[in-house]
């Protein structure tokens, strides 16, 4: 249920609301991943990775950043992506 909830965050409907709340355009979303391997497996799929940065310091070897991969035109749409490739 999460992958969907993350593939309906994903569509144009949903950026345009974050946008008028927001008062800023949003072109997608970007997080951070702090981890021992090189990639993170949670990620894949949904979003790209778009830099990797080595850590000197504390518990993590990588600093991920990973930016949402596309925008699904409509709720509906990024929902039958979702039950066609998990149900």
């Amino acid at each position: 249920m999460r992958l969907l909830v993350s593939d309906a965050v994903f569509s144009i409907a949903a950026n345009y609301t974050i946008n008028e709340l927001t008062l800023w355009e949003h072109t997608g979303f970007t997080t951070i991943a702090y981890t021992n391997n090189p990639v993170s497996m949670k990620y894949r799929g949904l979003f790209e990775l778009s830099k990797r940065e080595e850590l000197k310091e504390g518990n993590y070897q990588y600093k991920l950043t990973y930016h949402s991969k596309k925008l699904f035109d409509s709720i509906d749409e990024a929902k039958n992506k979702w039950l066609k490739k998990y149900a």
